[in-house]
């Protein structure tokens, strides 16, 4: 199997995950998950993970459709939750990152030491 297709699923987990985390968390969320973060909610981070979810389920069947592989649909499952969960935990900790060295976002933490920036 091609490593472009199976690359692939790293990217739709990250982006799946963080859209429909923030499209639920943002419109329905009520349980902050955590103080490190205070914009994120419970029900985001469970809609991250479906949304993972459903994006990966779809790709694999449109790639077991189109180049006629035959991708496990419970074993992307797994792999979806593990990346997704993953991926929450990254942001949770970048979020605690910058809330210890009190900035908005990573960009103020490089200096910039070209140009007129």
């Amino acid at each position: 199997m091609d490593g472009k297709i199976l690359i692939w699923y790293a990217f739709i987990s990250a982006w799946g995950s963080d859209i429909f985390a923030y499209l639920i968390g943002k419109n329905f969320g009520k349980h902050q998950l955590t103080k490190l973060s205070k914009g994120k909610t419970v029900e985001g981070a469970v809609a991250g993970v479906i949304g993972a979810m459903i994006l990966s389920l779809i790709y694999t069947a449109v790639v077991n459709s189109i180049w006629g592989i035959s991708i496990s649909y419970f074993l992307v499952g797994i792999i979806t939750i593990i990346l997704s969960i993953i991926g929450q935990i990254g942001d949770i900790g970048a979020s605690s990152i910058k809330r210890y060295c009190g900035v908005k976002d990573f960009s103020e933490l490089i200096p910039r030491t070209w140009g007129n920036a």
